[in-house]
């Protein structure tokens, strides 16, 4: 035989000044988060390298005929003293691609360099 079931159900009271602490409860938590991040972002040693220039072989002032050494080797030196860990990121100005070209145009012989270029 079947029967309906029935939940308990939660109303809660929203009394103003439960409002009030919650959201001073919620604002607390962000601010605190807020300068962990912030106090975390400031303590990053960050150093940044040009090598635009140096690595054109010919041709740097005219895009369309610049010519680069392939690959370009660039030695730099960082004068202060960093935590074990390290991350090295490269930044591109001026670069709009679709992440489904390069999908279909990935070749792994490339990345690995084992493939002639030419």
């Amino acid at each position: 035989q079947l029967r309906q079931q029935r939940f308990g159900t939660c109303f809660p009271l929203l009394l103003p000044s439960r409002v009030v602490a919650l959201l001073l409860g919620f604002g607390i938590v962000f601010v605190v988060i807020g300068v962990v991040l912030i106090v975390g972002a400031a303590s990053v040693f960050e150093v940044e390298v040009r090598y635009d220039e140096r690595c054109c072989k010919a041709f740097c002032d005219e895009p369309e005929r610049r010519q680069d050494y392939n690959p370009c080797y660039l030695n730099f030196t960082v004068d202060e003293d960093v935590d074990p860990t390290v991350y090295l990121y490269y930044k591109l100005e001026s670069f709009y691609a679709n992440h489904r070209q390069f999908v279909r145009s990935r070749d792994d012989g490339q990345l690995y360099g084992t493939k002639d270029l030419l």
